[in-house]
Parts: C-alpha cells; structure tokens; sequence
C-alpha cells in the first residue's frame, strides 16, 4: 500500500493502480487500499471526463470513450462503497460518494451521501447553504437534530471529541433556531457551540444576536466583543454582506453596546466593539474613536495605526497629526519614531495657521485648530528639551496633550 501511495503521488496512475489493487488481494479487509483505488479511479475519471470535453470524439472513439469513462467511475463508486462499508467510521469514502453522484446530476443520492458523512464526522467540509437550501427553519432544524443523533448513537470517539464535534452541530442547529426566532433555544444551542469549540468563533456572533434580542445586553455586548476581538475587520465584513436594512439595524446594535461599555467601565470591550465600527464606517470620526480607546488600554501600536486610518480620512486636521504624534512622543519614543513626531507636530502647526487663515472656516473648526496649534507647540518644546538618547524600543511616558 506504501508503495502505491507514493505513487500515485507522483502521478504514476497505473503502477499506483497495480500495486493498489495487489494491495487488496492480500488484505481484502483493508479500507486504506480501496479508499487509494477510489482515489486512482476518481483522477482518471475526470482525466478522461476533460479529454473528452476537449477532443469531442465521433463514431466509435466516442462509444469507447464513453465506455472508458464508464469503467472508471464505476471503479471508483465500487471502491469507495467497499471502503465505507469496511470502516463505518470514516466519513471520507461517504464524501467521495457523493461527489461522484453529483456528477451524474444524482442530487439526491449526493445529499444522502453527505448526510451519512456528517453523522460520522461533523466537521467534515460541507457547503451547508447548498445542502440545506429550500429548507424552511424548522426543515433544517429537524435536518440537524436528526444528524445529530445518529451522531451521538454511533460515535467511537473520546468524550473531549465527540463535545467538540457536536459543537458544530450546535452551530447549525442554532442558526436554524436563530432564524425560527427561537432567541432562548438559539442562544442555548450557540454557548453549546462555543463550548465545545471556543476557537470557532462565528459561534459567538450569532450568540449575540440572539442574546440582543432577548435584551440582555451585559450577554450580548461580551459575546459581540469576543467576536470582534478575533476580528474587527471579519466583523465588519459580516455585516458588509447583509441586506441594507439589516446592516444598519445590527451595526447600529454594536454601536449602541460600544457606547454602553463605555459608561460601564468595560473600556476593552468598548475599544473592540468600537473598532467594528470604524472598520465599517472607515470615517476620521471613527477612527479617531477607536484610537483614543486604544490609547486608554495602552494598545498603543494599535491607536497610532487607527490614527494614520483617520489621517487618511482627513488629511486636514490638525488635531489628528497633533494626536498621532502624542502617541510617538510618549508612548513609542524610539529614535525614528521622535523624528517623525516632530514632523507631524510640525504638519500640525502649518495645518492650523491655513485653517486660522480661512475666514469661512467654522467657528467649531477654528476652536479645535487653535487647541491643535498649542498642543504642538507645547509637545515641540517638550521634544526639545529631551537631551538624552531616545531608547531604541518603546517605552511607556506619561500622556502628552
């Protein structure tokens, strides 16, 4: 069998046929060797599928084409059947199974082969809108609960594998509860979820939703944050691909609960929550909110980054060179980083005297110009006075303006 596998891994088809098959006769109770000649036959298959697109044969090189390709879906069907039928707890055979239906346009025989893969293996790799889809909530909730039990009645593996699998139906089977407006059910099914698999954390936003619309806030705000913690960005993205409506109902959700942990003290959470925002909005105001969250939990790294996105937005304000380069002077004063502090203090100053200077500016701008104006000055006359050596790495200062 070795020797077959390695190869087929060079692309040796036939001699990884032969001795495959040799394989068998010698240990016709072996999965592993059919499961390699399903392989085999599976490859030539579509090589042949390919060639026949492309070349278009007549006559009878067609009819030996056809019977050709026949042959080899045929091995490959055979030998992935034996191989489940040998090793009821091997979900790949049932997968190859129904790969090869969905060829024959069997759609049908395709699902059911997948529902047996599944009961298996939960975690197998499944497009599952396709699999469910025309299902109504309660379709795919039964559809679930149904795998889910012959899951738990044939699974052989340790109590820690089986909690983690039967996570990911939680998953599923609370997306289905969530869409029923099953909110109490839905929120049960997802911290199942998370248990059994904390590291799967698309878990955590739908627990959320559920948890919003039973208006328990300090619930959805911590599972919201845990969610944005793995990514912002991701998050943002989630709710990117919603409708309108929904979009703005659920980033509205986040931005209320952002604010909430604010005043609640939960800063942390608040900085997360706030950095969905800014990730979704991609406006200076945003931004800058996110950055001065981050500079209240010392992620200071992180609020010079979310200031140059504000910058970005805004080029004009003297208020944000003025506050990027805080962030450099007293929180990551390396050498390059004083350099570069000076000239956004600089930037800064010029900035204001053009808004200064600018007689329909607003009386808000004007303010905030010449509070940016003095900030730089006096963070320029601090820069100044520094005699010694800046430290090659970051170090914690007290606060600047």
């Amino acid at each position: 069998l070795l020797l077959a596998q390695a190869h087929y891994l060079m692309g040796h088809w036939q001699q990884a046929s032969d001795q495959a098959e040799e394989a068998v006769k010698r240990h016709p109770n072996q999965p592993g060797s059919y499961v390699l000649l399903g392989r085999i036959a599976t490859d030539v298959f579509r090589d042949l599928l390919a060639t026949y697109a492309a070349q278009t044969p007549t006559g009878q090189q067609q009819a030996d084409r056809v019977a050709e390709i026949h042959k080899a879906r045929l091995r490959a069907k055979n030998a992935f059947a034996r191989a489940a039928e040998l090793d009821p707890t091997r979900a790949h055979p049932h997968v190859a199974l129904s790969q090869l239906a969905a060829f024959d346009q069997k759609h049908e025989q395709a699902k059911a082969h997948l529902l047996d893969a599944l009961a298996i293996d939960p975690d197998v790799r499944v497009d599952h809108n396709l699999l469910t889809a025309g299902m109504n909530w309660q379709a795919r909730l039964a559809f679930y609960l149904g795998i889910q039990k012959r899951f738990t009645a044939t699974s052989k593996l340790t109590e820690n594998q089986r909690v983690a699998k039967d996570g990911t139906l939680q998953f599923h089977i609370g997306r289905a509860q969530l869409d029923g407006l099953q909110f109490e059910a839905a929120r049960a099914s997802f911290q199942k979820a998370i248990a059994g698999n904390p590291t799967a954390k698309n878990a955590n936003y739908y627990c959320f939703l559920a948890a919003y619309y039973l208006n328990d806030y300090d619930d959805a705000e911590k599972q919201a944050a845990e969610y944005a913690r793995a990514s912002a960005p991701g998050f943002a993205d989630v709710l990117r691909k919603l409708d309108t409506k929904q979009r703005v109902q659920i980033a509205d959700m986040v931005r209320y609960l952002g604010d909430r942990a604010y005043q609640q003290k939960r800063i942390d959470n608040s900085r997360d929550l706030n950095h969905v925002t800014a990730c979704l909005k991609d406006s200076a105001d945003a931004w800058n909110n996110h950055a001065f969250l981050c500079r209240e939990t010392e992620q200071f790294q992180r609020a010079y980054e979310s200031y140059q996105h504000a910058i970005q937005k805004e080029p004009t304000s003297p208020q944000l060179w003025n506050d990027a380069a805080v962030v450099l002077q007293y929180h990551l004063p390396t050498k390059a980083n004083l350099l570069k502090a000076k000239s956004m203090y600089e930037k800064a100053l010029e900035l204001a005297t053009t808004v200064l200077a600018d007689k329909t500016a607003s009386k808000d701008a004007r303010t905030f110009a010449i509070e940016a104006q003095q900030n730089a000055r006096d963070n320029l006359l601090e820069l100044a006075k520094k005699k010694q050596a800046a430290p090659e790495t970051p170090a914690q200062k007290q606060p600047g303006k």
